[in-house]
């Protein structure tokens, strides 16, 4: 498929992304990884172009970009520094969300990295789900109302670019109501500001669980 050149060279790979997602002869892909570098504008673009179709046969997921340190400076294909906090409570994807979500009827594993990208997150399939960072659009660790059929889920959270992490609260937000089927939690290669164990203790979601995964407590800020 030919496309028509973007006049802004970030546009660039999500014009590429949207190509690819909307071509009839990749409606029945398995698998979609999309590490993106111009998250600012490919994010929203890609959920977008997927929302435009059902696809049937998804089941796995990677949608996010690589970072070091939570909410440092990008570097865009063009050499440009973005800041992500500039996007703090709109996202990245945002209000795109929804419908990329609902257009997924398939999906049963998915990981996403990077902050402040969606404002929902919502499934009756996915099992297994694996978050990097922060990823609601308004810094929310876990932006999820409800996912019957997750059964395993991991955070990954460490110390953004400021030297905060964070707060421990923010586990408050996995309710049984959200999970219903959780049976995995795995915070082990996740950084709260004081030992999470206490805020665990009360929580009633954690009475349903098979299996709850920690970092040694010499690790916890």
């Amino acid at each position: 498929m030919v496309t028509t050149p973007e006049p802004d060279p970030e546009l660039r790979e999500s014009a590429l992304i949207e190509s690819y997602l909307t071509d009839p002869a990749n409606a029945g892909i398995r698998s979609l990884r999309l590490c993106l570098t111009d998250f600012h504008h490919s994010a929203r673009r890609a959920a977008v172009a997927l929302s435009r179709r059902r696809w049937e046969h998804l089941t796995t997921l990677w949608f996010g970009y690589e970072f070091e340190y939570l909410y440092e400076d990008a570097i865009t294909s063009t050499g440009r520094r973005l800041s992500p906090l500039d996007y703090l409570g709109t996202g990245f994807v945002g209000d795109a969300s929804d419908a990329m979500w609902r257009a997924l009827p398939a999906l049963q594993t998915v990981t996403i990295e990077g902050g402040l990208l969606f404002d929902t997150l919502s499934s009756n399939t996915v099992t297994h789900l694996r978050l990097r960072g922060p990823v609601g659009s308004d810094g929310s660790l876990f932006p999820a109302e409800h996912l019957p059929a997750l059964t395993t889920l991991e955070l990954q959270t460490a110390c953004d670019v400021f030297g905060t992490a964070i707060p421990v609260e923010q586990l408050q937000e996995l309710t049984p109501s959200a999970l219903p089927s959780l049976q995995i939690l795995d915070l082990s290669n996740a950084e709260f500001d004081d030992d999470p164990r206490e805020t665990l203790a009360t929580m009633p979601l954690t009475k349903q669980l098979s299996e709850l995964r920690l970092r040694p407590m010499d690790d916890q800020a």
